[in-house]
């Protein structure tokens, strides 16, 4: 084996990793702690606060796992090219026709593409939620609840689409290892 495949193997694993964490996390964050925090008694003030605090940490772990797993699954892309491999142990190579470099630049662009989604689709959300986590921080005014709920169940309905990104990019990378 020489040194420049245990990179590729290594940057598949990369890849599959991040891609596979992003995925639990995405989808476990939508489907237990949102729905969670929408069916509690919070006040409007609360609910948004609550939510300012979930995202920060959480904008600060995706952005960094994008950009790896990007990486990660693009230099294994380049490296690996349009070389066919076992078909037998590959059925999008056996019945879809994509070599492995193909699988690995899909999966390198579905994770990528997160950022183009996020910004167009959950931007305006964002802005939205953190002026009013903001204004009920600073504010003694209520805010308006059911502005706040239907604001973190869009939210939550978008951001849910991006773990298919994810898991749609972590089975192409394991379909590869």
């Amino acid at each position: 084996m020489s040194y420049l495949s245990a990179f590729v193997n290594s940057a598949k694993i990369v890849g599959v990793a991040v891609s596979g964490f992003m995925t639990g996390y995405t989808i476990a964050f939508s489907s237990n702690v949102m729905p969670g925090l929408l069916k509690s008694d919070l006040p409007a003030d609360k609910l948004a606060i609550v939510w300012n605090e979930l995202f920060r940490p959480g904008m600060r772990t995706s952005i960094p796992c994008m950009v790896l797993g990007t990486l990660s699954f693009g230099f294994a892309a380049y490296q690996t090219g349009t070389k066919p491999f076992n078909p037998r142990l590959n059925l999008l190579t056996k019945y879809i026709g994509l070599s492995e470099g193909q699988q690995l630049a899909l999966a390198a662009i579905l994770i990528a593409a997160v950022a183009p989604f996020t910004v167009y689709y959950l931007g305006p959300i964002n802005k939205r939620l953190q002026n009013e986590g903001a204004l009920a921080k600073t504010a003694a005014t209520a805010l308006n609840e059911k502005f706040i709920k239907e604001q973190v169940t869009a939210w939550n309905h978008w951001h849910s689409f991006r773990g298919v990104f994810y898991a749609t990019s972590f089975i192409l990378g394991l379909l590869t290892l």
